[in-house]
């Protein structure tokens, strides 16, 4: 599926769902879910991100499942995104 990506710095970063209406300086990027529910995405205790270096491409797997020999060589783990809707969802969380 097709996200958009935001990073506010290194511990923080949004993903919007719905390209077209994300952030106009978010990055768009291919995220691939590999055994695990949608829902779970945000649990950091369930799940691990990768992305690959340039961060076109994310793949979200069970933290369970998570070791070295699991990653492709151009994946690392990066920190949990916050999951947003649009634009209009993102600036709503920024005002709280």
């Amino acid at each position: 599926m097709k996200v958009a990506m935001l990073v506010e710095d290194r511990d923080l970063a949004y993903l919007f769902l719905d390209t077209e209406k994300a952030e106009p300086t978010a990055g768009v990027a291919e995220l691939t879910l590999d055994g695990v529910f949608f829902c779970d995405i945000e649990d950091e205790d369930l799940t691990i991100w990768l992305s690959n270096g340039d961060y076109t491409k994310f793949r979200v797997i069970p933290s369970k499942d998570f070791c070295n020999e699991l990653c492709e060589n151009d994946e690392c783990p990066i920190p949990t995104p916050v999951v947003v809707m649009d634009n209009d969802e993102y600036e709503r969380r920024l005002a709280e």
